[in-house]
C-alpha cells in the first residue's frame, strides 16, 4: 500500500515511512519483485537509485483489497453516526497517543 501510495519511491523512503530498515526493505522488495509484483526502475538522475512501481497484477490487487477494506469498514459502521464515528476515531488517536508515550 505504501508503494501504491507513494508511485516511484525509493527503497530508503519506504524505509523511512515505514520506520524500519533498508535492510528489511530489500527483502520484501526482492520478494514482491520475483512474484512480479514491482518493478524497479534505475532514476534518470543518480543511477545508483531505484524506483519503485507497482506491476499492473500488484494494482489490481490494491484494488481489490481497497474495495475489501471499504466493504468492512461500510459494514462495521453501519448504525454509527458521523459524530460517533469521529469520537470513535479521537478515542483510537487518545489511545495511540497513550501507548507511544508509554514506548
Amino acid at each position: 500500500m505504501c508503494i501504491s501510495d507513494n508511485e516511484f519511491v525509493s527503497q530508503k523512503e519506504i524505509a523511512a515511512h515505514m520506520k524500519i530498515s533498508t535492510a528489511t526493505v530489500a527483502v520484501s522488495l526482492k520478494k514482491l519483485e520475483k512474484g512480479g509484483y514491482i518493478e524497479k526502475i534505475v532514476d534518470e538522475n543518480d543511477n545508483r537509485l531505484n524506483k519503485i512501481v507497482l506491476t499492473d497484477k500488484a494494482k489490481a490487487i490494491v484494488n481489490d483489497s481497497k474495495r475489501m477494506f471499504d466493504t468492512v469498514e461500510d459494514t462495521m459502521f453501519k448504525n454509527f453516526s458521523n459524530e460517533e464515528k469521529q469520537q470513535f476515531k479521537e478515542y483510537l488517536e487518545r489511545i495511540e497517543g497513550n501507548l507511544k508515550n508509554e514506548g
